[in-house]
Parts: C-alpha cells; sequence; structure tokens
C-alpha cells in the first residue's frame, strides 16, 4: 500500500515538527486527522509534517527540492469493489488560502509528485511551492499499468467496470471530497478558492468534474482535453493500422514533406494559428477498422465521454473554466476542442454569454501538453484565479520558450481567447509578447503571430 511506501521514505529523511509550527505541527497528525476527517470508506494512513526542503518520491531516487514546509498526508479509499484507492494531500505551512485539485494523463495511475519535463501538466511539488493545498490520486490502479490500461481488464479478459469507473470519473470526484475534508480539518482559515488543473486525460477529468460534479470547483483549466475519448483511442490507432496492414512505415523524410506541405497549405512559413484557413485533402479506408469506433462510443461513451455541452449548473454555480489546446497537437486534434466549445456556445445562449464564464485559448504550434514550435500557456492556473476571485476574464494568457540551460526567455507571445489570435504590431521584436495585439483572424493569411 501506499502507506507502506511513502511513511518509510519521509521518516528517514529526519523530518520533525518544529515547536515554532504551532497550529501546524499539533493538526498534522495521524490520529488529530483520523478523529476530524469522517469521511465514509476513507482511512489516514499517515500524515508528516516535512520542512527538510527536499523530499524522495515512492520508487523514486531523485528527491524534490526547493520545498518549504508542508504536512504530507496519505489517505486509502475503498470504492465500491473494495479496490484500494489512493490519494496524496499535500498542505504547505504557509497557505495562500487556496486548493489545486491534480488532473492525470493517459490512463494516468500513480500520484504526481512532480512534473515530467517536457510536459505542461500539474503536480504536487509545484502546488505546494506556489503555497496551494493539493491533492493527486492513483485511481486504485497500479503505476506499471500506467499507460496501457492493462488494469480495465480482469483475468479472465472481462472489463473491470469497478476500476474503469474510478479512472472516468469516480476518482477525481472522490478525491476531491476526501481532500476538502483534510484541508478543513487541517486550517482553520477559511478556504477562498478551489481549483482543478489537468491536461490530456486530466484536461477530461476537468470537463467531467464541470459536467457532472459542478460543485467541485469554482475554478477550471482543461488543456488539450481528450473530450471525445472513446472514439479517439480507436482514431489513434488509425495511422499505425495503416503502416501494418499496407507494411509499410512512414519514414521520417515523407513525414517532414507532408508536415511541409501542410504548413504550405494554410499559407504560412512557420507557426500555423488558424488552421480553419487550411486546405487540403486525404483519402484510404479499410471498411473492417470502422465497426470499432461505432463500438466503443457505444460502449464506453456514457462513462468516459466528456462532450456535454450544458455547462448550466457549472455555471450556476459561480465556476469559471479556461479550455486551451495546441494547435500542433500530435495526439488530440485541436478541432475537437474547437468544435465541443462551439457546442457549448451554442447550448450557453451564444458566444458572450458563454465568454462570461467559459473561455477556450488556441496556442499556436504548442505540442500535446507541452512546447513545440510555439509555446504552451505558462500560467493558465493565475488566469483562473483571478478571474474566479476577481472577476477579471482573460482576454490573453502569456505563453513562453525558455533557454533551458540559461534559463532566459527565447519567445513569448500572447495566446488570446477564441477566436481572436495574436497580431504583430509591427513595431519591436517579435519574439517578445507586448508587441502583440489580439485580434480577429484575417482570412488568407494562415495566422497572424
Amino acid at each position: 500500500m501506499l502507506a507502506a511506501a511513502v511513511a518509510p521514505a519521509i521518516m528517514a529523511s529526519g523530518a520533525q515538527p518544529p515547536a515554532t509550527a504551532g497550529i501546524s505541527a499539533s493538526r498534522c497528525s495521524t490520529s488529530y486527522l483520523a478523529l476530524a476527517l469522517r469521511v465514509p470508506h476513507v482511512t489516514v494512513d499517515f500524515a508528516v509534517l516535512d520542512t527538510t526542503g527536499r523530499y524522495t518520491p515512492p520508487g523514486s531516487t531523485t528527491p524534490i527540492t526547493g520545498l518549504h514546509g508542508f504536512c504530507a498526508v496519505a489517505l486509502t479509499q475503498n470504492d465500491s469493489a473494495r479496490n484500494p484507492i489512493h490519494i496524496a494531500v499535500w498542505l504547505p505551512v504557509k497557505w495562500n488560502g487556496r486548493f489545486q485539485g491534480i488532473g492525470g494523463g493517459g490512463y494516468s495511475c500513480g500520484i504526481s509528485y512532480a512534473p515530467t519535463a517536457e510536459f505542461v501538466s500539474p503536480s504536487l511539488d509545484e502546488t505546494v511551492k506556489g503555497g496551494y493545498a493539493s491533492a493527486s490520486t492513483d485511481y486504485g490502479n497500479p503505476v506499471a499499468d500506467a499507460f496501457t490500461g492493462a488494469w480495465g481488464l480482469k483475468l479472465d479478459s472481462k472489463l473491470n467496470w469497478p476500476l474503469i469507473n474510478d479512472w472516468a470519473s469516480a476518482g477525481i470526484h472522490d478525491m476531491t471530497v476526501a481532500r476538502e475534508a483534510v484541508t478543513r480539518a487541517y486550517y482553520p482559515g477559511k478556504l477562498s478558492y478551489s481549483g482543478f488543473d489537468g491536461c490530456s486525460t486530466g484536461g477530461r477529468e476537468a470537463l467531467q468534474e464541470a459536467q457532472q460534479y459542478p460543485d467541485d470547483y469554482n475554478g477550471i483549466v482543461a488543456g488539450s482535453p481528450a473530450i471525445n475519448w472513446p472514439s479517439w483511442v480507436p482514431a489513434a490507432i488509425w495511422p499505425a493500422l495503416v503502416m501494418n496492414q499496407t507494411h509499410d512505415a512512414l519514414p521520417t523524410c515523407k513525414e517532414e514533406a507532408f508536415t511541409n506541405a501542410v504548413v504550405k497549405a494554410c499559407g504560412t512559413r512557420g507557426v500555423i494559428t488558424n488552421p480553419a484557413d487550411c486546405h487540403w485533402s486525404a483519402a484510404l479506408s479499410y471498411p473492417q477498422f470502422g465497426k470499432l469506433p461505432a463500438q466503443s462510443v457505444r460502449e464506453f461513451s456514457s462513462l468516459v465521454a466528456t462532450n456535454n455541452p450544458d455547462l448550466s449548473a457549472f455555471r450556476d454555480h459561480g465556476g469559471k473554466i479556461v479550455i486551451w489546446a495546441g494547435t500542433a497537437d500530435e495526439l488530440i486534434n485541436p478541432q475537437g476542442t474547437v468544435q465541443y466549445y462551439r457546442n457549448v456556445q451554442q447550448t450557453m445562449g451564444g458566444a458572450t454569454k458563454t465568454d462570461s464564464f467559459a473561455r477556450l485559448f488556441l496556442a499556436p504550434g504548442a505540442a500535446h501538453c507541452a512546447n513545440g514550435a510555439g509555446p504552451a500557456p505558462t500560467d493558465p492556473v493565475a488566469a483562473v484565479v483571478k478571474w474566479a476571485e476577481h472577476g477579471q476574464a482573460p482576454q490573453s494568457i502569456t505563453a513562453t520558450l525558455t533557454n533551458p540551460a540559461t534559463g532566459a526567455v527565447t519567445l513569448s507571445w500572447p495566446i488570446c481567447a477564441y477566436p481572436r489570435v495574436a497580431r504583430y504590431t509591427g513595431h519591436g521584436s517579435p519574439s517578445q509578447a507586448r508587441n502583440y495585439t489580439c485580434a480577429s483572424p484575417r482570412t488568407g493569411t494562415g495566422g497572424e503571430a
């Protein structure tokens, strides 16, 4: 169990509750939180105050550094089939009064302690460094099966519906209920903001929260969301299927030729910022494969898909949501995100009414949850916090690329609220955000940035 793996690591670090920690030290204990929690089917495995500034996650030999003092809490929650779900809650001593829930990725299993270098995704260490209380969950699934989804099948090859349900929606909601109880038990102050941030599967989970559990959070960031998961998974297999059926793998030189042709078809020599202005055609098909997407949609949509455009309950709760996607996303077609947002606009009474609580940001050239030819949003969470707490809706979100060796910013520009795009003013460096404005897209240009 998680407690058995984590507790020795924390104890071995030599963390001791300082005498000056006051209420933090007295409340960061297994016995105190076990009595205060009172959430059905949830047990407190341990609670330890860590002030060493270093933390080595279970199963890792690389410590997370630069941490401020925080209370590390491990919980176990049993689902309806008695599968143990593990939840980590980190509570900073210097709390900013806010909470940030963390989404997963892929068939995400395991707790997100630190960010993956190439992905723009939240983690416990980043949120706690920013003063947020935070939580992450493994959905009750083994870490080894994080990207295979093997946990979804039983030994007899039948679907393991309880674990599928935990991963699809129940796991995040249950984590939210448990972390709220822990946060309120630990801090005497009032929770001013409750947010959720996720990309890819985490983006799907973010929309699931807004659609199915609209009271859980008042601020949500949904990055590169896997909205149409049941149809997307079969579609993602398509390129490999074609290459296997034709016994002809696509060489790098041809992939580059296709990429260059697409860029040319979009009327630009650089980063494509307006895919709607691109024109190209494609054809081949395997009839037998065409049956699988329909079967997947029939079998899993009610549980996994997050394409419900009715966000009225989330809006009425006062929630604010930022949805973003990279236009060069290699895994999830950004046009699916655009179409979903248009459906939301149509359902919620038009663009103006939708903009009052939900906004879409398309990052030119950004890859899947990551920087690409263009950068991904730098801090969409800050934009949502300002919107939820102060009513300041984001007109744009700055995106930056930095030199990993020096940390110097090499490119920055604004990612504008859809449908507007960034337009260079003609003055100053084109690699600096301050020299761009947000404007309506011009057709026939392939983009503005």
